[in-house]
């Protein structure tokens, strides 16, 4: 059964519409794309990254910087507590227990030659450290299965005059793939008619 985290419905003249935020069982993976970071992690029960690094995480980190000296690259922290969140800042007095349950577990790097390719070659770290920040954010949405769809139905508001019944839902639009369940942040709006935006966020 579809898990549905929202529903509302509404009429607009003589038209009954229903919208519907639902799970999405089967997302793509945002890693598959054109990310401008590229993670390698070390875990022993989470394969979370882009790259494999080796055995030897410091080795690894040394090797990068001498390959890399005009690239940039961030620690990446895991904080694992009834869930799974990424992040390129530490999560330390900000998350609850983190004394415990974070820690590094690799890196996120940026090249140059990825930088200049983006058109990003003017860029500071802390600009690029929030783009490559919102990746992360959006992979840990992955991982924890906060991905969602959309469903927008309708049927008209008199009963059916054969049978006196509703009529059965007709589907008028639906979309799937957006990461977190705000729809005022998640895309899910922007994809949306202003009149079902209104009644939406009314």
């Amino acid at each position: 059964m579809d898990h549905v985290e929202m529903e509302k419905t509404w009429t607009d003249g003589d038209t009954e519409y229903r919208f519907r935020l639902i799970h999405d069982e089967t997302p793509n993976s945002p890693r598959e794309w054109d990310n401008l970071g590229t993670i390698v992690a070390w875990h022993s029960r989470y394969d979370l990254g882009d790259e494999s690094g080796g055995e030897d995480p410091s080795q690894w980190y040394r090797d990068w910087k001498t390959e890399n000296p005009d690239g940039m690259i961030f620690p990446l922290f895991m904080y694992d507590h009834g869930g799974i969140a990424l992040s390129v800042r530490s999560f330390m007095g900000r998350a609850h227990h983190a004394e415990w349950d974070s820690g590094q577990v690799g890196w996120v790097y940026v090249t140059r030659a990825k930088l200049v390719d983006e058109q990003m070659g003017d860029w500071s770290e802390d600009r690029v450290r929030e783009g490559v920040e919102a990746e992360i954010d959006t992979y840990s949405k992955y991982i924890n299965g906060d991905v969602w769809g959309f469903t927008l139905e309708s049927r008209p508001t008199a009963p059916c005059p054969s049978c006196n019944r509703s009529h059965d839902w007709e589907l008028e639009d639906s979309c799937w793939g957006f990461f977190g369940s705000d729809i005022e942040k998640n895309g899910v709006l922007d994809h949306l008619g202003a009149t079902t935006r209104a009644a939406l966020v009314a």
